[in-house]
């Protein structure tokens, strides 16, 4: 495991959480709170999601000929996200505390970036050799390591920002599905 795997399993700190049990004592009483979860399951999750949403549109994309433009990226986003956090709900019957909505979005943005450019540098480094960069698109001058870099960083921000906001929009909509999911169950063991 590396360290980076290790860090996103580490969930020792103590977090407030919306509901949890409350502890008898002699003074008023003190609501205990869940654990956190680790999050790596769920930044696996995001990653498959993403790439399955994005290999989806590709197709589509390819046999209507649409171009959707950079907008796509915030939909995949998105869908990754919320699909992920719903996943969350109905495994912990809660939605994502703040310290868990964090880790999450802080790996899985990490994640996407790397695959990104897993994906993307191939691809632009073939087009170099081949003498075809203006093919994609690109000209001499976008390559240059302080503009990737600017690049990476502000796409980086933007992209986790887009990741934490809909990890935290989603939460109404599948806590509802879970509550009903469980009374359903309810009603049939009952």
């Amino acid at each position: 495991m590396t360290h980076s795997e290790n860090n996103m399993e580490e969930t020792a700190e103590a977090v407030p959480v919306q509901s949890g049990v409350t502890s008898q004592g002699a003074g008023p009483s003190v609501e205990l709170l869940p654990d956190a979860q680790p999050v790596g399951k769920y930044v696996k999750y995001y990653l498959l999601i993403n790439v399955a949403v994005v290999v989806l549109l590709g197709i589509v994309v390819a046999l209507t000929g649409f171009d959707p433009g950079s907008s796509i990226g915030v939909a995949v986003i998105i869908c990754a996200a919320m699909a992920t956090h719903h996943k969350f709900i109905m495994d912990n019957g809660r939605a994502l505390l703040p310290v868990e909505r964090r880790k999450l979005a802080w790996w899985a943005n990490v994640f996407n970036i790397l695959l990104t450019i897993a994906v993307a540098l191939p691809i632009v480094g073939l087009a170099a050799l081949a003498g075809q960069l203006d093919t994609l698109g690109i000209k001499e001058a976008d390559l240059s390591v302080v503009f990737v870099a600017f690049l990476i960083i502000v796409g980086g921000a933007i992209q986790y920002f887009g990741i934490w906001f809909s990890l935290g929009r989603s939460s109404k909509f599948s806590l509802k599905a879970y509550e009903e999911k469980r009374a359903k169950q309810a009603a049939q063991e009952g």
